[in-house]
């Protein structure tokens, strides 16, 4: 057989497998190879299949000599999923990246707010083994946090150690995480008062995970995470404190498209031998009490639930113009209860806040391949003297 003949079945074989990855990472693939004439074809040669979303794989052919050949098969697959949101009034921005390669994940994120004038980054490796672990760095800085009507500027920044479960009964995880935080907290209107120092943290956590499935399709129906948070006492730290910490999300699905959610969070400080301000509750905003302002109410102690409503209006719309395919309108309606206080106000419901709001979603695609969602809500908080406030969210899917 030709050398140009056993080069030839060689791209061939090439293609149909990376073709046969193409069809199950759902993606497009760009092929490339080395130029191929009758008078010169190379004793190497490499062919190149590039995921549009995923990653690549590579092949190279070497031909022994005129009959015999290797072929080596090499494929890189990169998990890459990215997320941003916006939510205006309220400025606040986030930003986040996970790529999972084999074993291994890594993940980042950063939000930004314009009214506090924050920002915060974290950075997360984990490694899959049979307990996992994982490795955390974080940073936040805020130049205009208020507390309690004081301003401050305030930094916390850390390293923390994760060591987790493997999934028990396919629904409950288990972990631990252990963290060493380095804090400063000034107030801007009293420069001698002044709070800084470091915290070693342990916190044991929850999480129970339950999935349903409708059309064929799963969806995570119930999710309860709980933790416990305490400082401990050392040499270089006096912080004292022991936070309880529980979150629910319940998805009831009408249909494949519409649903009802209901979800709560629950914070409780235990104990309070010597704690810092910047572990304070905050409650207010579009994602925990519409038609208030961003974290305007704060305390050591904290209850909020809210019940969201989402009915398909118009579905398969498929409707393109420039690079934007319009797929879908829903209506949202949202209603939220909370309060924070001290552990005797929150058993008091006349003092708990209320919200609501009304607004549409609508689904796009950008490019064919970016899923975008945008939302506009009109919120109401249901309290004497707060007017309408308008929100604007801006998401990746």
């Amino acid at each position: 057989m030709a050398k140009k003949t056993l080069f030839a079945v060689a791209v061939v074989l090439i293609m149909a497998s990376f073709a046969a990855a193409q069809d199950a990472a759902g993606a497009p693939v760009t092929f490339t190879a080395a130029a191929i004439t009758p008078a010169a074809v190379p004793s190497t040669a490499t062919v190149k299949a590039v995921f549009a979303d995923t990653g690549s794989a590579t092949a190279t052919v070497s031909f022994i000599d005129e009959e015999m050949m290797k072929l080596n098969v090499k494929e890189l697959h990169l998990d890459i999923t990215p997320s941003f949101k916006i939510v205006l009034p309220d400025t606040s921005v986030d930003l986040g990246l996970k790529q999972k390669i084999g074993d291994t994940t890594l993940e980042g994120g950063t939000s930004y707010n314009y009214i506090y004038n924050s920002i915060k980054y974290d950075l997360n490796y984990s490694l899959d083994l049979y307990f996992p672990v994982g490795l955390s760095l974080y940073d936040s800085v805020n130049f205009e946090q208020i507390y309690q009507n004081a301003k401050y500027i305030q930094r916390v920044k850390g390293l923390g150690l994760n060591l987790g479960t493997p999934e028990i009964l396919s629904f409950l995880k288990l972990g631990m995480e252990f963290k060493n935080e380095t804090t400063y907290l000034a107030e801007l209107d009293s420069p001698l008062n002044i709070d800084q120092g470091l915290a070693s943290l342990v916190k044991t956590w929850f999480q129970f995970d339950f999935k349903s499935k409708m059309a064929g399709k799963d969806y995570d129906m119930l999710k309860i995470y709980g933790d416990l948070e305490k400082a401990v006492p050392t040499s270089y730290s006096n912080y004292n404190f022991l936070f309880m910490n529980y979150s629910l999300n319940y998805v009831y699905r009408l249909e494949e498209e519409s649903s009802i959610t209901f979800s709560g969070n629950t914070g409780y400080m235990l104990v309070a031998d010597m704690v810092p301000l910047w572990k304070i509750y905050s409650m207010g905003g579009f994602d925990s009490l519409l038609g208030y302002a961003i974290n305007q109410f704060q305390d050591f102690y904290k209850v909020t639930t809210r019940v969201r409503y989402d009915q398909m209006l118009v579905d398969n719309i498929n409707w393109e113009t420039w690079w934007i395919r319009y797929d879908r309108i829903k209506f949202v309606a949202i209603a939220d209860c909370g309060r924070v206080g001290d552990v005797h106000q929150l058993q008091v419901f006349s003092g708990y806040k209320f919200g609501a709001g009304i607004g549409l979603s609508l689904d796009l695609t950008f490019r064919q391949r970016t899923p975008i969602r945008a939302t506009l809500v009109l919120g109401q908080a249901l309290w004497q003297g707060y007017k309408p406030v308008v929100y604007f969210i801006y998401e990746l899917l």
